[in-house]
C-alpha cells in the first residue's frame, strides 16, 4: 500500500456518505452539492453513477435528486450505522472527558461531524455564551431570513452598532458568519463573539443572488474574494502532528510520502496564519513555496528589529 492510501480511501468514503445523505433528503441540486461539498460536477455525477451501480434507485425531478423509498430504505440513512444521531451527540460530548491523545480525540469528533452533519453535533463546538447567537444564525440561514446583528463591535472602525444583514454561511468552528451587509451592499464576515445579540426579523432574503462567500483557510484566515495562495510544505512527524492538532481542518491536505515525511499542500488566504505556525517550527519544516519563504524572511526580520 502506498503512503496515504488508507487516509485517502477513508476520505472518499466519508465524502460519498455525505453526498448520499444529501440526495436522500431530496432538497439539493447538483449545483448545491458541488457548492456545499466543494467538489466538481464531474465528481458528483461519478458518485451518482456509483450509487446506481450499487442498486440504489435515484430519481431526478425539477433539478433535484432523491432516493426512491421503494428500495426499502426507511427513515434516515444514519439509522443504518452504529450510532443514532442522539448517540453520536452523547459520544461527542463524552470525548471531552476521556483522557486520550488530543489528535485521536479530535479525529473521532471530526468523523462524527462528517457522518452525522453539522446540525447534529455542531452545538458541542460552541461556547455556551455563543450558543444562542449561532442557533439564531442557523435558523435564519435555513429559513432565508434577514437578521439584525445587535451591538456588533467593529475593530476596524472602533464602533459598536446594529447591522442589518442576510446571513448565509457559518464559518469553521462557528467563529464567524458570512453575510450580505445591506448597508454597504457587500458580502462580509462577522465575528460571532463580537455580536451582542442576533435578532431574527420577519423579512426574507432580498439579495440571494449577491451571496458569495470567500474562502476561510485552515488557519482561520479569510479571503473575501475567494482567491487562494499556494503553500507547499514538507513536514516531519513532529510538525505534522502539531499541524493537525492545532489546525484540524488542515488534515485533508496532508499526505504521507515517507516513513517520517509528510507533504502538506494547503491553499491559504494569505501567509499570516501559516507563517506564524511555520516560524516556530523551522527546524522541522521544509518550505517549498518561494512566496512563503520571502514572506517569512520579512516577518522574521521585522520581529528581530523589535528586540
Amino acid at each position: 500500500m502506498k503512503y496515504g492510501d488508507s487516509w485517502t480511501r477513508s476520505r472518499v468514503l466519508s465524502q460519498a456518505l455525505r453526498i448520499l445523505m444529501m440526495i436522500q433528503s431530496g432538497k439539493y441540486s447538483v449545483s448545491d452539492i458541488m457548492k456545499i461539498q466543494g467538489v466538481s460536477r464531474k465528481t458528483v455525477y461519478r458518485y451518482l453513477d456509483s450509487f446506481r451501480e450499487a442498486g440504489l434507485d435515484i430519481n431526478y425531478s425539477n433539478h433535484i435528486f432523491s432516493l426512491n423509498r421503494s428500495e426499502g430504505i426507511e427513515g434516515d440513512l444514519t439509522d443504518l450505522f452504529l450510532f443514532s444521531p442522539d448517540e453520536a451527540v452523547t459520544l461527542y460530548n463524552a470525548l471531552d472527558v476521556i483522557e486520550t491523545n488530543t489528535l485521536v480525540r479530535q479525529k473521532l469528533k471530526d468523523k462524527l461531524m462528517s457522518i452525522y452533519g453539522a446540525h447534529v453535533v455542531q452545538e458541542k463546538l460552541i461556547r455556551k455564551e455563543s450558543l444562542h447567537r449561532v442557533q439564531n444564525l442557523m435558523f435564519a440561514i435555513d429559513n432565508e431570513k434577514q437578521v439584525i446583528l445587535a451591538g456588533y463591535s467593529s475593530p476596524n472602525s472602533s464602533t459598536m452598532r446594529d447591522r442589518l444583514v442576510e446571513p448565509f454561511r457559518i464559518g469553521p468552528d462557528n467563529e464567524q458568519v458570512w453575510c450580505y451587509d445591506i448597508d454597504s451592499g457587500k458580502c462580509k464576515t462577522f465575528k460571532v463573539s463580537r455580536i451582542q445579540e442576533v435578532q431574527i426579523t420577519d423579512k426574507s432574503w432580498r439579495f440571494k443572488h449577491m451571496h458569495v462567500s470567500g474562502y476561510t483557510d485552515p488557519f482561520r484566515m479569510i479571503s473575501n474574494d475567494g482567491r487562494m495562495l499556494p503553500c507547499r510544505l514538507v513536514l516531519n512527524r513532529r510538525a505534522m502532528e502539531l499541524l493537525r492538532e492545532e489546525y484540524p481542518l488542515s488534515e485533508q491536505y496532508i499526505q504521507q510520502t515517507g516513513p517520517d515525511q509528510w507533504l502538506a499542500d494547503i491553499p491559504v488566504s494569505n501567509y499570516i496564519g501559516i507563517g506564524r505556525f511555520v516560524a516556530g517550527l523551522l527546524d522541522y519544516i521544509q518550505i517549498q513555496t518561494p512566496a512563503l519563504q520571502q514572506y517569512l524572511r520579512q516577518y522574521l526580520h521585522r520581529s528581530l528589529d523589535k528586540l
